[in-house]
């Protein structure tokens, strides 16, 4: 039987069995499944590229960015951490590091080895 939560007197006690808890516990704390599954992983990998893609780009253009044949991470880390710091702090927003700048950049040319190639 199901009665709405509103509708039960303040002073109603409920009893609930242990398998009912657990599993009321379970769905509340297990991930939920994205509507499309493959859009997070579809919209990873077009960032990866176009990531990659400005990359070679630069690479192939300015001699600054490049590492004998392949884009130079560290030197587009500090470009890019550049652009990101705060006029008045200096400071890159929190996650924004020249580290975690080189690592992405780095992780998108190893997830598109095709247009790595200068």
């Amino acid at each position: 039987m199901k009665i709405r939560w509103d509708n039960l007197p303040d002073d109603t006690l409920i009893g609930v069995t242990r398998e009912a808890l657990d599993n009321l516990l379970t769905d509340e704390t297990s991930p939920k499944p994205s509507e499309h599954p493959d859009t997070n992983t579809a919209e990873l990998r077009r960032a990866q590229r176009t990531l990659a893609a400005l990359a070679t780009g630069l690479a192939r253009k300015y001699p600054t960015y490049k590492n004998g044949n392949k884009p130079n991470a560290s030197q587009l880390a500090k470009l890019a951490t550049e652009h990101l710091r705060d006029a008045t702090s200096d400071r890159t927003p929190h996650g924004f590091s020249e580290t975690s700048a080189r690592q992405t950049i780095t992780e998108a040319l190893k997830a598109c080895p095709d247009l790595t190639g200068i």
